[in-house]
This record gives C-alpha cells, structure tokens and sequence, in this order.
C-alpha cells in the first residue's frame, strides 16, 4: 500500500507521539514511508488529524540542520499542502494548513518541524472496509466511485495529478461520505511519476504523471472493491460480471474502458463519473464494518443535548412518543403517493453525494423522557415545533420547484445538516436553515456536542421514505419523512463514570418537513412531527 492513511490504526511505525501547540494527541491513525498521521483534539473538544514527517535514525535535537544539499525534513509535506492550496471539493479531504510540532528524535532530544493540519475522516478508509467485509455491493462501488472520479476532475481542472489513487486514500466522514486524501504523491500534469504509488493500482510502466493515471488507478480500486483482486493486465483479467454477477454491463464497460492499457483510450475523470453513475443505482456505503473501534464513537458523538440546555422544553405527550412505537401486528405501513419518486431520487443523491445517510436520521434516536428519566431529550424533538398553516401553490413556480426537485433538495439540505452535526462545525449551518430559530437551536446542540463527550456505539438511523404532503409552490414545499433507528448503546454519559452505558430502543421518527426559498435556494424552514 502507498503513503500515511487515516485509517489503519496506527499499526505500524514509530509510536512517539509529537507535540502540538493547543492540541492534545489522542492517538494514532495511520503511518507510511514520509510520514505519521495523528489524531486531534483542541481544548474545545473539536478533533482534526495532522500529519508529521517521519525521523531517520540519527535524526534529532532542536537545532538540527541537515546537511548540505539535503531537503529540509518537512519539506514534502509543506509541498502536500501547496499543491492544493485553495482547492475546495465537497470530496477532497480539506486541508488547514501548517502547524508548528515538535518530534521527539530517537536520541531523546526534541526536532521541531510542520506538520500539516487536516479534517479527520472518523468512518475509516475503502482498505480498512474491504478488510472487514471483502467485498462491496456495485451499488455501493456506484456510491464511492462518482465522488472520488468528480474530485478528480476538480484536481486535473488545475493541473494537478493526484499520482496515487488508492484504497487506503479514499477515506470516509462519519456518516459515509468518501473523500480523497494523501496529496503527498501529486504532481503537475507532465511531471516525473511519483516512485512510491501503490502497485496495486497504479497503471503500469509509465513514467510520468497524467490525469489518465489517475483513472486507471480509480477505476483498480472499484475492480478490486467488487472482486477482492487487482484486475491484472487485460489479456489475462476475466470478465468482471463473471467475477461478480451483481455487476450491471454497462458498469463492467465503464471499468473495462477506464483500464484500458492505452492511456488514450480512457475516458476522462468527469466522463468515468458519468458513465458509472449512469450504469447502476447507488447505495449507503455501510462503513461501521471499517472503521476502527474508537473511529466508530465518532459516528454519533453527543448528538443528545442535555435537558438543561437552552431552549423552550415540550410536552412529552403521546404525541411525541411515536418514534419508539411498534407498528401494529398486522398492519401495513403506508405507501406515499410518492413513493417512487423517492427512491428514483434516492438513487441520484447517493450517486451525487456519496452520502450514507441523507437526512434527519442523524439526530434521531433518543428515548422518551418517561421510560428515561435521567436521559437527555431528542434534538428532534428539541427542533420540533408548531408547523405554520400550508400555503396554497401559486403561480410563476421556478422550474425547480416540482415534487422531484424538492426531495431532492431535501436530501441535499439533511445531508448538509448531518455534516454540521458531526463535524461539529456551525457555519455550515449557514446554507441549510431558513428559520433563524432552527438555526439557533442546532449551534446551541453543537456547543454542547462539543462538552458533552458522548459516545455512541451501533447508532445508525436512515432516512428510509419521504413524499411531497401539501403541494410544493415557487417559495414553498412541505415534505413527509420517515426516519428509523436501530438499538444503540450510550457509552459514558456525563457525571456517570467511564462504564456507565446505556441500551436504547429502536425508534421510528415520522416528520413533516417544510422546505422555504431563500437567497435563490431551498432551506429548511420547519420540522414538525407528522399526524
């Protein structure tokens, strides 16, 4: 395998851990030939990742200086961090910039270099995921794939070759999303080929950086992500719908051109995403099999806030115990009048966003004050309140205000709010809410995500319907959604000692969702329970 990764837990390599002005080390993800990746966290709670060079024997004191002609000890990693400085991708991993830190030498005596600073992608890496399960389902290659290929374009865009496409590069967020990592290998297009590329998936025998590299190198890792092996050289690699007949042909053809020996016979980065998206449904990626045990917390850390928190409190009724409620036996769930077009738009979203979760699932799940009493209320149900009377469609609707577009921008808004939620980042609330209360009311949540150091172990809602309910106009739509829970175990609640835990209950959440126009797009505007 290639260069540091976030998510083989640290296996391998030095286990000195480095000094970071305002962070405490938490531990180690991962390690390569350059360099170590470290987990974060900051007097706040906030945790990142940060990469440092590795020492050499020999190699220590605070006044080192290498000698002539040799590279200053950081400089490959202060060169990761120009190369793509300034890129924003929603699938590139984001990069923070330098950090002064200081490396305990194997002479004892401390080296001070930079390290740089990164966002820390908790739900582990396509390698580690691979490792747990074996294979993946070509719907969830779909999912990881269109991503990683729509970054790669972005980089191309600029020049940049990428130069070692892998699957310990490709991590996960904590609600699924795939991001690429590790530009430590990334040149201009044209420029001398990296020597350290993982074989793997690396075209062969080409000796300088291109942009059809990195899709050969994409396009290895969803061969092996389908069938476990590398595809090997084409006169000998079978047919992959023998390999796996899951496979859809025009999902085998996309691969198969893309890893054409002739580099000009492959298609371009944004050309591969389209074809694959296009070939088959996406699906969730199910990640929690990858991601290392104490990765896995982070999926839903503190989303509970505490009773004491701000905000109105509301009544506890059984109006508001529906989530947890058993269907009755017998009874069949209802089908919305538009259930179809969900799933149809379902589909693009997961293809689009590499989202495993689309929606309000993140923060569902608690149980009712009256079975609990000692246990913190639902951020649902501290968002939940009156929903304002419907509004009549009217005339001059935008093209993108059918039922089609609002589900989808629906999805888009849930995901966007998931992601606030779990990077623990308010501003990205910025672009989700319409309503200044709702807005408010999830920053207080994230302050106290950040206090309230919870873990939550086998949390795993999903958005598993939604239909248009009460029409959708030029400013206004109002949606159903239903959002369900597994049983999840709490894990050191506060003032509780480190081994208290506590079972909770599978749950169903039934919301009415209104969507209001804002700035030129759709935000959140209401969540309300539905009934």
């Amino acid at each position: 395998m290639s260069e540091e990764r976030q998510g083989d837990g640290g296996a391998s390599g030095s286990t000195a851990a480095p000094r970071v002005e305002g962070h405490r080390v938490v531990r180690r993800l991962g390690a390569g030939a350059a360099g170590v990746v470290w987990l974060l966290e900051d007097d706040d709670g906030a945790r990142r990742a940060v990469k440092v060079p590795r020492l050499g024997p020999g190699q220590g004191g605070p006044d080192r200086r290498e000698p002539a002609g040799e590279r200053p000890l950081d400089e490959p990693l202060r060169g990761e961090r120009w190369r793509v400085r300034g890129l924003e991708h929603p699938h590139l991993l984001r990069l923070h910039g330098l950090v002064p830190v200081e490396l305990p030498g194997p002479d004892g005596r401390s080296v001070r270099a930079a390290g740089v600073l990164m966002d820390f992608a908790s739900g582990g890496s396509v390698g580690s995921l691979m490792a747990a399960r074996g294979t993946l389902s070509a719907a969830e290659v779909v999912t990881v794939t269109v991503p990683v290929a729509e970054a790669l374009s972005a980089l191309h865009a600029r020049g940049i070759v990428h130069g070692d496409v892998s699957a310990g590069n490709i991590l996960f967020t904590a609600d699924g999303i795939p991001l690429l990592a590790d530009f430590g290998q990334a040149r201009l297009t044209g420029e001398r080929r990296i020597r350290r590329a993982t074989l793997d998936f690396a075209e062969p025998d080409v000796q300088e950086a291109r942009p059809s590299g990195d899709v050969y190198a994409l396009a290895a890792v969803a061969w092996w992500c389908l069938t476990g092996a590398s595809p090997g050289p084409a006169r000998s690699r079978p047919p992959l719908p023998v390999l796996h007949p899951g496979v859809s042909p025009d999902l085998a053809a996309a691969l198969e051109e893309a890893l054409s020996e002739n580099p000009d016979e492959r298609p371009g980065a944004r050309e591969f995403a389209t074809a694959v998206r296009r070939s088959g449904p996406a699906a969730p990626v199910q990640i929690a099999a990858g991601a290392a045990r104490e990765e896995y917390g982070e999926l839903a850390t503190a989303l509970v806030p505490s009773r004491s928190g701000p905000g109105p409190r509301r009544r506890s009724g059984d109006r508001w115990k529906r989530r947890n409620r058993a269907p009755r036996a017998g009874r069949r769930p209802r089908r919305a009048p538009h259930e179809r077009l969900f799933r149809a738009v379902t589909v693009l979203l997961a293809a689009l966003l590499g989202a495993a979760a689309l929606g309000w699932a993140v923060v569902s799940g608690a149980v009712d004050d009256e079975s609990s009493p000692s246990s913190p209320s639902s951020p649902v149900k501290a968002l939940v309140r009156a929903s304002p009377g419907r509004a009549t469609p009217g005339p001059g609707a935008s093209p993108d205000a059918g039922p089609r577009a609002a589900i989808a921008a629906a999805g888009r808004l849930l995901a966007a709010r998931t992601t606030a939620l779990l990077t623990r980042d308010p501003r990205r609330l910025d672009s989700v809410y319409g309503d200044a209360v709702l807005k408010d009311r999830d920053r207080a949540l994230i302050a106290r995500m950040l206090t309230e150091r919870r873990r939550y172990d086998g949390y795993r809602p999903v958005l598993s319907a939604a239909s248009v309910d009460g029409g959708v106009s030029a400013d206004r739509a109002v949606l159903s959604v239903t959002v369900r829970t597994p049983s999840y175990l709490i894990v050191g609640d506060p003032g509780a000692g480190p081994s208290a835990a506590a079972r909770r209950p599978a749950g169903v959440e039934e919301l009415r969702l209104t969507l209001v126009r804002r700035d030129g797009g759709w935000r959140i505007g209401d969540v309300a329970p539905r009934g």
